[in-house]
């Protein structure tokens, strides 16, 4: 994690750029632990819902990137970023992230060495915003912090929702 106490980030930097952020509330770190903020920038936002009206009737995801700021044990979670994986496998509306498509990812990364990897996202129409059994395989396997987020969105009902898995 970044230290926003760190003398070359002003303290104002998480405030920086609220306009241009989508706000979540507060959510609890594992076993209750550490609260934290989650910020997804407009554009990412508008990016992954142009996606999937795009794409209303098939599954999509893709990983968000970004950074996570801490002051005095609070910390804010920043989606600056997301690249939306070409060759994943679709088997039911449930998606798979395949070598290539983790090669993509690390490619698209590597263009962003500030940012690390914040979470993932599933366009998933009509099946809800629930966290099914396959998107918790998917969140095990692409995840290994218990900060790290899914952004399930379900272009056919209008919803949208934002999980940490923690524990």
């Amino acid at each position: 994690m970044e230290d926003m106490t760190d003398a070359s980030k002003p303290q104002s930097e998480k405030f920086k750029r609220e306009a241009d952020m989508r706000a979540w509330d507060t959510h609890e770190g594992s076993a209750g632990k550490d609260a934290f903020e989650i910020h997804m920038e407009r554009k990412v936002f508008d990016d992954i819902a142009d996606i999937s009206r795009a794409n209303p009737h098939r599954a999509l995801g893709g990983i968000l990137f970004g950074r996570v700021l801490t002051n005095q044990g609070a910390s804010l979670i920043l989606i600056e970023g997301h690249v939306v994986a070409e060759h994943t496998e679709e088997h039911e509306g449930n998606i798979l992230f395949t070598p290539d498509s983790w090669q993509q990812i690390n490619s698209a990364g590597r263009e962003f060495p500030l940012w690390q990897i914040i979470g993932w996202f599933h366009i998933q129409p009509g099946a809800g915003t629930a966290i099914a059994s396959a998107d918790k395989f998917l969140h095990n396997n692409c995840t290994d912090l218990p900060w790290q987020i899914a952004y399930l969105v379900d272009p056919l009902n209008c919803t949208e929702e934002l999980f940490c898995l923690a524990g």
